[in-house]
């Protein structure tokens, strides 16, 4: 299994997995011990991935479109609509647990837990098959700063997609390979 993620604003690029190197060929792409790398792979919750560093795709970022933004009594109801640039099937939402506490969410018209602790990220969800026109957002917060700080980000699994990519030798294969695109969202 190989990730790739690049955040679209500011460029740190990587490669990724959960296992170990297997053979040379995974060895010099993912060159670093285990770490979390929690901006780049917010689902990872801390977990320690093997890494290593990677060269920067040009790859448009998710977009969040803010439909409505109410806040009363310290608590903010937020309606968003989150889509992606290049069809990417997966989108996926997370809020910095420093910036607000999510109360309550929902996401495509489905109520989601709210209670399972992600690391730095205290709130989110990877949403699949995720039509063209993107999905609605609905999240209750108790805000913690004057911003709330969200991380978002698509993914495919076109590793052909970044710059100077080869694929594994003969007789290797590239199970679930996934590339994801990043960027840091203030509202």
């Amino acid at each position: 299994m190989l990730l790739y993620s690049v955040d679209a604003d500011t460029g740190p690029a990587y490669w990724a997995s959960p296992r170990a190197a297997v053979s040379d060929w995974s060895a010099t792409l993912l060159s670093q011990p285990a770490g979390p790398l929690d901006d780049a792979f917010p689902w990872s919750g801390g977990r320690p991935l093997w890494h290593g560093p990677a060269p920067a795709a040009h790859l448009s970022g998710p977009e969040v479109t803010v439909v409505r933004d109410h806040t009363e009594n310290g608590r903010r109801t937020l309606t968003l609509r989150l889509t992606s640039q290049r069809d990417a099937p997966t989108l996926a939402l997370w809020i910095d647990g420093r910036s607000a506490t999510t109360s309550s969410a929902a996401v495509a018209g489905h109520a989601i837990p709210t209670d399972r602790p992600l690391g730095k990220w205290s709130f989110g969800f990877r949403f699949f098959g995720a039509p063209a026109d993107g999905i609605e957002v609905q999240l209750e917060l108790d805000q913690r700063t004057d911003d709330i700080v969200l991380r978002v980000a698509d993914s495919t699994d076109d590793v052909h997609s970044v710059p100077g990519f080869s694929p594994p030798p003969n007789g290797r294969v590239l199970v679930k390979p996934e590339v994801v695109v990043t960027r840091e969202v203030t509202l």
